[in-house]
């Protein structure tokens, strides 16, 4: 009876000690996604928001603790939004496309981002990342300036006596 006891509070005391690693870990993993400057956002099978860094509370104008298991058609507002989402995601590699977001009390855009899938026994997360490029853009809703028409006619290089 005895060493079952002891059997029994040696594996208690390694479980205690493995979820403090996992936690310490998961801290950190937290830790460098929040100091990232691009936008990640992390979304369940269901389409909740199950991680928003600090990157995204910019673009996006929310907090996390506000948006976090909000459904994503807070964000992205394309009706067509999942099914997008799910034909892009159905391989493990990452995948370029532009998706119309819409930050808190501003007028829908489209950005570019990129999409991948973690899946797990328990669970696959899409990841969405917005490069950094677009965190400026996003906040200011910039609209870039036209490529100019080419010239019809070769172009005219003028002297100083020309002036």
């Amino acid at each position: 009876y005895l060493e079952e006891n002891q059997r029994l509070s040696e594996e208690i005391t390694l479980r205690k000690q493995l979820e403090n690693e996992l936690r310490i870990s998961q801290e950190r993993l937290i830790g460098i996604l929040n100091i990232e400057e691009d936008a990640i956002i992390c979304l369940n099978q269901n389409f909740e928001l199950v991680f928003f860094n600090r990157g995204a509370e910019q673009v996006f104008d929310y907090k996390a603790s506000s948006i976090i298991q909000q459904e994503s058609c807070v964000i992205f507002p394309n009706p067509k939004f999942k099914e997008k989402i799910l034909k892009k995601t159905n391989t493990s590699m990452k995948e370029f496309c532009q998706l119309l977001i819409q930050p808190k009390n501003k007028t829908p855009y489209m950005v570019e981002a990129y999409l991948s899938t973690v899946n797990s026994k328990e669970e696959s997360l899409i990841t969405i990342v917005f490069p950094d490029n677009q965190r400026t853009s996003a906040k200011v809703n910039l609209v870039p300036d036209p490529v100019p028409p080419p010239l019809d006619r070769e172009p005219r290089y003028f002297s100083r006596s020309d002036r």
